[in-house]
């Protein structure tokens, strides 16, 4: 039988709007009783991650490449920089939020740990790494970088329903400067940063057929929702063509890796996400302990479940996530 009121579901919709943000929504379909039990119950595990240091690089990189475009205002468009001029701003942001961290320790008497010093070279050697592989994208002349989306930002799907997002892009580059700040008939190629070693989302095949059901694979496995909302709010905000790509260790940005128009061709998948979101029904995925990598704790006692019964459960739950 389906998830019911007992595995991380409602019995019944309840009178207010919950907004999931958008790299909540990428791993809902991983771990998504996680994410209902923050968003509907307001409970999260408030132990120390053992793994901070994943956290803290994708936070200071984040950051530091967010000041490439050096904008004065939050979603302006300005001239694409060169490459040195992107590895100078970045030096300089994180030379700043160095100096903050050795005057806060010599406020407090203490000597610079030689850990956090390593940690921090590490990451402004991946921001500079990423930056060289940015500074590839020819034929893009405007970019902003941060650009905030509506909070909720609605996305339209098919039958008139709307998807509720909040989020902020990395990057958008633009062929031409758009109209207004809406990106009203503007081209655009939205880039999500990703400091791990994630493959390009080119999905693989040789026919339009097979690379079709590679890409579903992608996103019924969560490896492509997160940009797939950002290109569906670009389309909301008038984007004519909307070209995506994650850049990591592994990709380039010599090509966009996908079009909006791939992954919209999946309406019953975003449907489905729709009606996770109006039905507060998300259910249990997942391993509850991991002996091999990394996985967040459960706030609550959770009883681990046989993985092949939950994705029995998760199909008959949510039919548009079946993954072959």
């Amino acid at each position: 039988v389906p998830f019911g009121e007992y595995e991380f579901a409602l019995r019944e919709p309840i009178d207010r709007e919950i907004t999931l943000r958008a790299t909540e929504w990428d791993k809902v379909v991983k771990t998504p009783a996680l994410i209902w039990l923050k968003k509907y119950l307001g409970v999260e595990n408030q132990e120390p991650d053992l793994n901070q240091w994943n956290a803290a690089t994708g936070t200071w990189v984040h950051d530091w490449l967010a000041k490439i475009a050096a904008p004065k205002e939050k979603n302006i468009f300005v001239d694409f920089p060169t490459g040195d001029e992107m590895c100078e701003r970045i030096a300089r942001a994180a030379q700043r939020f160095r100096k903050a961290i050795v005057d806060l320790c010599a406020a407090s008497s203490r000597t610079m740990p030689d850990w956090w010093t390593s940690g921090w070279s590490n990451a402004l050697a991946l921001a500079d790494f990423l930056a060289s592989k940015l500074a590839e994208a020819n034929g893009w002349p405007r970019m902003a970088a941060e650009w905030k989306l509506e909070s909720p930002q609605l996305l339209s799907l098919n039958g008139g329903n709307k998807l509720r997002v909040r989020g902020r892009i990395d990057l958008i580059l633009a062929q031409t400067q758009p109209n207004d700040s809406q990106l009203t008939g503007a081209d655009v190629w939205i880039v999500d940063y990703k400091t791990g070693s994630q493959k390009p989302l080119t999905p693989p095949g040789k026919t339009p057929d097979a690379r079709a059901a590679n890409l579903r694979k992608k996103l019924v496995r969560g490896d492509a929702i997160q940009l797939g909302l950002y290109g569906l709010a670009a389309r909301e905000l008038g984007a004519a063509e909307i070209h995506l790509s994650i850049l990591s260790l592994r990709t380039e940005l010599d090509r966009p890796q996908l079009a909006i128009a791939d992954l919209a061709a999946d309406s019953d998948f975003w449907t489905e996400l729709y009606r996770m979101q109006e039905s507060g029904i998300f259910g249990l995925r997942g391993l509850i302990r991991n002996e091999f990598g990394f996985n967040p704790d459960y706030p609550l006692a959770t009883l681990p479940i046989d993985k092949e019964f939950l994705d029995e459960k998760w199909v008959l739950t949510h039919p548009a996530f079946a993954d072959d």
